[in-house]
């Protein structure tokens, strides 16, 4: 069993391992030389620890100063803006190549923050809209806390998050399956088609709903069938 499907065979998965162990998978797939996969799977396991280590000091902190500091502190430091989600390639997917080029889509980067805050033992939060608009991170049990929401990088306050629509908290596994789904199409664009086998295959793995699993067992044959 990789360390992947060992993640997703648990209730509750970290963030942190979960994005170094889906980066390994996916280089895997793209050919990249074993030494370079694990340099850059240990450099982003180096930078959470290294970001969760100074948001320690947070934990006797207000949610609102926690959400403040973690968008000027952590997210600040990626480009989340117009140019992110116009790069094509699937670097702007990969979480540990969004992490050493501070450059990438946005839910790759709010993942990225998540797992920060997360191993900081900060109960913070990913959250998406039922109507599929962009992801924020909330403080949970603190809605007054406001958010920060990704794609345009903007620190906003309960009220401008309310009028969003519905939010709903998404967990580790609905996270991995956004990745993978994002991945899987990038890929199948470009062509490379051992990514989106892999993407496809990463996703059967996931303990989603009955006709989620079904869905995703119809686009792994669909995805071999069209490389062979």
């Amino acid at each position: 069993m990789t360390a992947f499907a060992d993640l997703m065979a648990r209730e509750e998965p970290a963030l942190a391992p979960l994005l170094e162990s889906l980066s390994d998978e996916i280089a895997t797939a793209s050919a990249i030389p074993v030494e370079e996969r694990v340099i850059r799977r240990d450099r982003l396991a180096e930078w959470t620890a290294g970001e969760a280590d100074r948001l320690e000091a947070l934990r006797g902190c207000t949610p609102s100063v926690r959400l403040d500091e973690l968008h000027r502190g952590v997210a600040a430091q990626f480009e989340m803006g117009a140019k992110s989600p116009r790069d094509t390639r699937l670097r702007a997917l990969r979480p540990e190549e969004v992490c050493a080029r501070r450059s990438g889509h946005p839910v790759v980067v709010a993942a990225l923050v998540a797992a920060v805050a997360e191993q900081a033992g900060l109960p913070i939060g990913i959250a998406t809209s039922a109507s599929g608009g962009p992801v924020l991170l909330a403080h949970r049990g603190a809605p007054q806390a406001g958010a920060i929401i990704f794609g345009a990088g903007e620190r906003v306050d309960v009220d401008e998050v309310a009028e969003q629509g519905r939010w709903r908290w998404i967990c580790a596994h609905e996270v991995a399956a956004v990745l993978l789904e994002l991945m899987a199409e990038r890929s199948r664009e470009l062509g490379l088609h051992p990514v989106h086998v892999a993407a496809r295959r990463l996703t059967t793995l996931l303990p989603l709903a009955r006709q989620a699993r079904e869905r995703g067992r119809v686009d792994l044959a669909r995805a071999m069938a069209a490389y062979n």
